[in-house]
């Protein structure tokens, strides 16, 4: 069987931004369930996440910046009327 090709979507993650996730996964795991949670279940936890969730978050992450950038235009155009009426 040939290996799943990751989907267009997905967020790739360095390696601290994995060991970082899958620590909150296995705390997470671990504070609701009473089973230990193997490697094997995180690595693929931390996959899927990365396939069908990541750009959700990438997405919102964009939004945000965009209305940030929006935000800091308006001021400078007001700005920059204020120094006309003044000048």
């Amino acid at each position: 069987m040939a290996p799943r090709k990751a989907p267009p979507t997905r967020v790739e993650l360095d390696a601290s931004g994995r060991e970082t996730l899958s620590r909150a996964a296995q705390a997470f795991f671990g504070d609701h369930w009473d089973d230990p949670v193997s490697d094997l279940r995180l690595r693929l936890f931390v996959d899927w996440l990365q396939d069908e969730a990541g750009h959700l978050f990438y997405n919102r992450g964009i939004q945000d910046a965009m209305a940030a950038a929006t935000q800091a235009q308006a001021r400078l155009h007001e700005d920059l009327d204020l120094l006309r009426k003044l000048g």
